[in-house]
């Protein structure tokens, strides 16, 4: 049953494709952008063909991440699309950088976007995340955007910015992709009838509290220990449908907003 624009209600069936090897393989997140997937038949057209058009977190989703100073906002915006390695895209060279140009451009406020990072390794990131709200004296705040898509490691980095910012960072958008209390790392397997590969999680994440002694802790968490009530945006803002065509990105627009207040 789906509600459709004009309010109205109706049933719809969905039929599923058959299973197909060389189908398109994408992650959810790139469904939002315009550039082409893998395996993409000829018939496929995106919504919005322009992708210069769209908002600056939507664009260049190939690429995992990225960092612009506006100095006339006093802003410094950075973007984790992943929490590892990509091709191309070594994720030291970029924190690198980011300390580096941050320390040198001396912006008042810090823009995380973290909407799309949907894990990897939250080491590489975690001495980042710590220092971050302290990375030069010049920085009065830092804003998280987070939103469904941050999950995994992308939460833990959130996490340890929230346990080490603590009152110099607010939370901006949707609620992260899992809980407080979570199982994660492990591995996966092939089912030997169905041939299904399934994943399972064999550490224990807790976010209120550490978790050492307990069955299945993960031990790397003894670490990186994290005293939190909640990950909940301290500043609801959704991001629809309608924002999407109409080419808005309603969180950072909220910051700006909010940031002299």
């Amino acid at each position: 049953r789906v509600r459709l624009r004009d309010a109205t209600e109706r049933d719809v069936e969905l039929v599923a494709d058959p299973p197909n090897s060389d189908g398109p393989r994408i992650w959810g997140s790139e469904f939002l952008s315009p550039l082409p997937v893998e395996n993409e038949t000829d018939d496929w057209q995106p919504l919005i063909t322009d992708e210069k058009s769209l908002p600056g977190f939507l664009r260049d989703m190939n690429r995992p991440f990225r960092s612009e100073y506006w100095k006339d906002k006093g802003i410094y915006y950075a973007q984790f699309r992943s929490n590892t390695d990509q091709d191309g895209f070594p994720i030291g060279e970029f924190l690198d950088h980011l300390r580096t140009d941050i320390r040198a451009q001396r912006p008042r406020q810090i823009v995380l976007d973290l909407r799309f990072n949907q894990g990897g390794n939250f080491t590489l990131t975690a001495s980042f995340m710590k220092e971050l709200p302290a990375l030069t004296d010049s920085i009065e705040h830092v804003y998280a955007l987070t939103s469904a898509w941050t999950f995994s490691a992308g939460i833990v980095s959130l996490a340890l910015l929230e346990e080490h910012g603590g009152d110099k960072v607010t939370i901006v958008g949707e609620p992260v992709g899992d809980g407080m209390r979570i199982w994660a790392e492990g591995g996966a397997l092939d089912l030997p009838n169905s041939k299904l590969n399934v994943g399972y999680s064999t550490g224990l994440h807790d976010y209120t509290r550490p978790c050492t002694g307990e069955p299945g802790c993960f031990w790397v968490m003894y670490f990186f220990p994290t005293h939190l009530k909640t990950l909940d945006p301290d500043v609801p803002v959704p991001y629809t449908f309608d924002d999407y065509i109409s080419l808005r990105d309603p969180a950072l627009e909220r910051v700006i907003a909010e940031r002299g207040t």
